[in-house]
């Protein structure tokens, strides 16, 4: 029988300083118009640009309808 010690040996990496590390998503004045069924265009989104860091937490937050959704299909590639 082999005793496992209780805290393994584990190097952590230094996390890269703040604002030195490549933009992992990275949009850049997106604007989604859609179409209506009665020839009308509603605008989903305007000029939405943002940049999110490697390991960052990202929350997307808002009333419905404000284009949440819209802008994470557009991010992945979706629309």
């Amino acid at each position: 029988m082999k005793v496992v010690p209780s805290r393994p040996d584990v190097q952590a990496k230094p996390a890269p300083a703040r604002g030195t590390a490549a933009a992992m998503i990275e949009i850049d004045r997106v604007s989604q118009i859609f179409q209506t069924s009665g020839r009308q265009s509603h605008l989903a989104l305007s000029e939405i640009s943002l940049a999110i860091e490697d390991g960052a937490f990202v929350s997307i937050l808002g009333p419905s309808g404000c284009g949440k959704s819209t802008l994470l299909y557009i991010v992945g590639g979706f629309v």
